[in-house]
């Protein structure tokens, strides 16, 4: 089903079908697998297992949507808290849902206090496609998303395809239109293609995106993200991007994206990129090919066209592959840390550090105006890698590890 903006360009319509009388061999399948057909938003608190609201009465199960969803009457619910995201912290959806090309729209989830907020609060290996969400409005504490806040695969596969969100998603931390974070672990494999959002998407603190808060991989899981992009504003703190807020791989996991891009503007503090905010791997690899960015950028330090930061850390690997930015850059007024420079700006990327890890950029550039600090790069803000003659190995390592150090607590990369 191909999407056109925010409708997509075909359908399947179904009428009358909560009766579950009907025999099993006359009920909707699909690869052999027998579908519950949801036509309705339900009520607030539904467990039915047979409407919108009511999955949360069965979070294994099989559901596909049979006709378009007005959710607009959510606005009312719980006191105006709005729908109950599918799935918690304690019990996650583990099935699948597929809207069959239908849209649900005026969706209301207003939960400021309450972690693992979206249409689904909490996924772990669950299928989610062919659905867009229309004119909502998603707000929580940490892990936000439109479609669903936490989205995980722990030793299996997960997929979010064919999707889209206008909407407008707002939290405290892990944000995005489409995912609050996407977490590959314990061997486990996401594919997130084929999503779009038109959004805003905001936070007064860290992991933003336009798409996705957080995307990452770690203990030999592979999330992998193509095909995607996003357009609108997104703001935060520290690590806030265009697509992706945040990237990141550890303990031999494997994090990427490719043939992605970032219509967005985008405003924060640290680590903040026209397509991603920052990018940090420790002990796996993140690789980002075949990607651009085009809204204008703007922080305080380690800002970037494409990507504000990147960092490296021993037995890691980030590569960054034919992929550019033609934004608008700027930082705020170049200011030191003891003797450490504290702000960078690059047409490209704010600031690139590797401490014994590797960080590769090739076939890679950026054509915006970039204006600031007074540590500006015409391509990169500034670079430090330990081993590299450029400035010094003791000096780069000092500046690596300080920063290193300092990023990964701050950003909960692991968490």
């Amino acid at each position: 089903m191909a999407r056109i903006n925010d409708k997509f360009t075909g359908r399947v319509d179904f009428r009358d079908v909560q009766d579950q009388s009907i025999p099993e061999n006359q009920r909707l399948k699909i690869n052999g697998d027998s579908y519950t057909i949801l036509t309705a938003l339900g009520s607030q608190d539904s467990t039915t297992g047979l409407d919108l609201q009511g999955i949360q009465g069965n979070l294994s199960g099989k559901y596909a949507l049979g006709a378009d969803i007005d959710a607009s009457p959510t606005r009312k619910w719980s006191k105006e808290a709005g729908f109950a995201p599918i799935g918690d912290r304690n019990q996650a959806f583990g099935g699948i849902f597929d809207g069959l090309g239908h849209r649900i729209a005026g969706l209301t989830v207003k939960r400021p206090a309450q972690n693992h907020a979206g249409l689904f609060g909490n996924a772990v290996n669950a299928t989610l496609r062919n659905v867009g969400l229309h004119r909502g409005s998603v707000e929580g504490a940490s892990y936000v998303g439109g479609l669903v806040g936490d989205n995980r695969a722990c030793g299996a596969m997960a997929l979010v395809d064919n999707v889209y969100a206008c909407a407008r998603v707002a939290g405290q931390g892990k944000v995005g239109a489409i995912a609050g974070r996407n977490r590959a672990e314990k061997g486990g494999e996401i594919q997130l293609c084929n999503a779009h959002a038109i959004a805003q998407v905001s936070s007064n603190a860290n992991v933003v995106g336009g798409l996705v808060g957080q995307h990452t991989a770690t203990e030999g899981g592979t999330a992998n993200m193509s095909r995607s992009y996003a357009e609108g504003a997104v703001s935060g703190a520290d690590a806030v991007g265009g697509l992706v807020g945040l990237i990141s791989s550890a303990d031999g996991g494997t994090a990427r994206i490719s043939s992605s891009h970032a219509m967005a503007t985008v405003d924060g503090k640290e680590l903040v990129g026209g397509l991603v905010g920052g990018s940090i791997s420790t002990g796996g690899k993140i690789e980002i090919s075949v990607a651009y960015a085009t809204g204008s950028v703007s922080g305080t330090n380690s800002v970037g066209g494409l990507m504000g930061a990147t960092f490296a850390a021993p037995d890691s690997t980030v590569g960054i592959s034919r992929s550019c930015a033609t934004g608008s850059v700027s930082g705020a007024p170049s200011h030191w840390f003891y003797f450490l420079p504290r702000n960078y700006i690059g047409r490209l990327m704010g600031l690139k550090l590797a401490l014994y890890g590797k960080v590769e950029i090739s076939d890679s550039n950026a054509t915006g105006r970039v204006s600031g600090a007074s540590s500006t790069g015409e391509r990169i803000g500034a670079e430090f890698a330990f081993g590299e003659q450029r400035i010094g190995r003791w000096f780069s390592l000092l500046v690596a590890a300080y920063y290193g150090k300092r990023m990964i607590p701050t950003l909960n990369v692991r968490d």
